[in-house]
């Protein structure tokens, strides 16, 4: 039966009422209110028990289906009785294992996939993988994606930081977040290019730098730069060079101490000569800019390939080196044991196959002054 109902306070009434029953609005042009029909009930029961049995057919294929009902226990977080599904009904199976394992290692990967594309939150994708890191088929999968996924996330956070110190001109800081940027980082290209750039910067300011104090004489200084461009930008032949060239700067500063020959005096007793003798002649010349009195320092020996055969003291006395002179010295030899290995390397060794090294550890100056070189 239809009904009416009032346009004024919304009371329903029989169709046909003239005025409402509450409120007393007339009813002349009030809504009428349809009621709906039922054509064929015997259709409606049979679709709604179709309905219900589509329903229970969905419910009941998961539990008769292993794979799937295992799928199903992990989706809810079930993982301990998913396990000893897989025990029970699954693992005996070789096929039916393989495929489970196949299918959920492609949900793990998934995972990674859409935190890559920034399509859920680093918290969301961790516990995501939760329910996949205690069951024994997924669980190796699972934890590599965890490690991959807080690789990423530092990874991120390390671009985010190397952006931050670089527009706080911080150069250094910035070159080493930039490094820390991963391949499978959407900004990896971006990171290496402006490592790149920004290396080449610190090189050149640390160059520079390091030839100022060069021309002040600041060798250690000069070799402190340069050591401090490779530790932040890296090993690089120039820079390798450049150490090479201010060492020796920095040795020769007050001094330059070279061995030019080496000669030996086998023993002779008919001479007198109870001893083998290495002599030397040395060329040592004064870039100090006043005369020195004497020297004292240490040679060191090395064979052709670099290893050292012996250090001894060997000091220069006697003769005032003026400032600007090269003075040549031929009068110091060195006395061999020959029960002592090195002694009898360098008494059997010629000039050719030896490399010399002298440092000086105290100069006198005929001013009365005296330096400790670095």
């Amino acid at each position: 039966m239809n009904k009416v109902k009032c346009p004024k306070c919304g009371t329903i009434s029989k169709a046909g009422s003239r005025f409402c029953p509450n409120c007393g609005e007339t009813l002349e042009n009030a809504e009428v209110l349809k009621t709906p029909t039922i054509k064929n009930k015997k259709a409606a029961a049979a679709t709604a028990a179709a309905i219900l049995c589509l329903a229970a057919l969905i419910v009941i294929i998961p539990n008769l289906n292993p794979k799937g009902k295992y799928q199903s226990l992990i989706e809810q977080g079930k993982t301990k009785e998913a396990e000893m599904l897989y025990q029970e009904k699954i693992s005996s199976n070789e096929k039916l294992s393989k495929e489970l394992k196949e299918e959920e290692v492609q949900k793990i990967q998934k995972i990674y996939e859409d935190y890559k594309k920034v399509a859920i939150s680093y918290d969301d994708a961790v516990d995501e993988l939760e329910k996949y890191t205690e069951p024994e088929i997924t669980r190796k999968k699972a934890n590599d994606i965890k490690k991959s996924l807080q690789q990423l996330k530092e990874s991120r956070e390390a671009y985010a930081e190397a952006k931050k110190n670089e527009d706080n001109e911080d150069l250094e800081k910035a070159l080493l977040c930039y490094r820390k940027v991963i391949e499978e980082d959407e900004n990896y290209a971006e990171a290496e290019k402006r490592a790149e750039e920004i290396n080449g910067m610190l090189m050149e300011k640390y160059i520079a730098e390091a030839a100022d104090y060069a021309a002040d004489q600041k060798y250690s200084d000069a070799l402190s730069s340069i050591r401090n461009a490779i530790s932040k930008c890296g090993e690089d032949d120039q820079l390798d060079d450049l150490i090479d060239q201010y060492e020796k700067m920095k040795e020769e500063q007050y001094i330059k101490v070279e061995v030019t020959d080496k000669s030996v005096t086998p023993r002779d007793s008919d001479k007198w000569i109870f001893s083998d003798y290495v002599n030397f002649v040395f060329e040592i010349t004064n870039n100090s800019g006043k005369d020195i009195k004497g020297i004292e320092g240490a040679l060191t020996v090395k064979d052709l390939f670099g290893k050292e055969i012996l250090t001894m003291g060997c000091d220069f006395t006697g003769h005032t080196i003026k400032k600007g002179e090269k003075y040549i010295n031929s009068d110091l030899s060195f006395e061999c044991n020959e029960f002592i290995d090195s002694h009898m390397q360098l008494f059997n060794t010629d000039y050719d196959d030896l490399q010399f090294h002298y440092e000086p550890t105290s100069i006198v100056f005929a001013d009365g002054t005296t330096i400790v070189p670095e």
